[in-house]
Order: structure tokens, then C-alpha cells, then sequence
């Protein structure tokens, strides 16, 4: 990939965010109010990473999603151990479920939520409350999982994780445009090592403990 081409990559992802974004004003929701109004997912795995945004320079294909889908009601499953953990959009009409495919989630005589293992693969979904719909967003194997998503706008949202080529851990963000059914991914040009680390249960997870 040529430098001109890099550097134009970086600048759409930016200024995607950088439109949305209102620096240094954070808004105050009820906690019956899940939607995130701020990027303060984004920032958080940014941090933990101690990554940037400008650091996704090698840009990946853009294509069209051909995405497998199925019937789901939102409120007919109100047992569901993982609602606590959707990611609602910021209308609260939809929301991402980055968990529920892959974690075997129990509940102890005490309601204290644990987990006893996890399947090697992963799915991200997206669900649309109104239209009844649970559509993968993103599937991975061992080459790919996801940690984090971020809504953007309503109709845009960041998928925050990593990609494993040769053996090397790549920070990797993909974005995912509901409204055009756009799918691209973003990868950083060194990998990180990630031993010791695992973000999901030392930061977003932290109400399940893993066995």
C-alpha cells in the first residue's frame, strides 16, 4: 500500500469519529439508560492498549455484507444472562451482543454471574429491536476475535479487537455502516504482545467471573 493511500485511510476513519465526536463534554444518563452517548468504549480499549487512532493505517478491503440473519425478539427473551452486557445504539433501537455465541454464561445459588468456558469461535450480532432481527455482523475463528464494540451514530459502529497473522497479535477496528451494509476493517502496522492481557474480563466482562 502506497503512503498516499495509508494516509488517506487514517484521515476517513478520523473524521468519521471527529464529526461525530464532542470533545470534553460527557453526557449524564439515568442508569436505566444504556445507549452510549460518548466514545468512552473507544477511548477505554484505545487506553488499555496504549493505542491511538491514528495508529489503523493498513486498511482493508471495503465490502458489502452478505450476512447471515434469523428471527429474534428483544422482548421476549428477558431472561437472557447477557442483557446486562448489550451495547445499545444511542436511540436504543438496536444493539451489538459480542458475547452470547461464545461464552457459556451460569448463574450461582447466589445470582453471581460465572462462567465455566468459552467456544473458539466468536460472533458479533447486531439485533434491530423493531425489525425482530439478530444479523451477524462479524465471525471469527482463531484468526480473529473481537473485544469491544463502539456506536458512533445510529447508523455506524466500531468493532474493536485483533487479528492473529504469522502468529502476531494485530490491534484491529472494523467498521460496519448499517444503513449502506458497509463493512471495512482497519489493522495496525506493528503487533502487540498481549501476554498477561486480557481485556475482556479485566474490563468489560468484570461483573463475570471466569473459571
Amino acid at each position: 500500500m502506497h503512503i498516499p493511500f495509508r494516509i488517506l485511510a487514517v484521515m476517513s476513519l478520523a473524521a468519521l469519529l471527529v464529526t461525530c465526536r464532542k470533545p470534553e463534554k460527557k453526557a449524564s444518563l439515568p442508569d436505566s439508560i444504556k445507549a452510549d452517548t460518548t466514545y468512552e468504549r473507544l477511548d477505554r480499549w484505545l487506553d488499555y492498549h496504549n493505542l491511538a487512532l491514528g495508529d489503523f493505517v493498513d486498511s482493508m478491503p471495503i465490502a458489502e455484507r452478505n450476512s447471515i440473519e434469523f428471527d429474534y425478539d428483544f422482548f421476549s427473551d428477558s431472561a437472557n444472562l447477557f442483557k446486562e452486557f448489550f451495547i445499545f445504539s444511542p436511540d436504543s433501537l438496536k444493539y451489538i451482543d459480542l458475547d452470547s455465541y461464545s461464552i457459556v454464561l451460569e448463574k450461582d445459588s447466589q445470582g453471581q454471574l460465572f462462567s465455566g468456558g468459552s467456544e473458539a469461535d466468536t460472533e458479533v450480532a447486531l439485533i434491530d429491536i423493531k425489525k425482530k432481527k439478530r444479523i451477524r455482523v462479524l465471525f471469527c475463528g482463531t484468526a480473529c476475535w473481537p473485544e469491544e464494540a463502539q456506536w458512533i451514530k445510529n447508523d455506524v459502529v466500531y468493532i474493536m479487537g485483533f487479528m492473529n497473522v504469522d502468529d502476531m497479535n494485530y490491534p484491529t477496528l472494523w467498521t460496519y455502516e448499517i444503513s449502506n451494509n458497509l463493512f471495512q476493517g482497519f489493522k495496525t502496522k506493528d503487533s502487540i504482545d498481549l501476554t498477561g492481557k486480557n481485556y475482556v474480563s479485566e474490563t468489560r466482562l468484570t461483573k463475570i467471573s471466569f473459571q
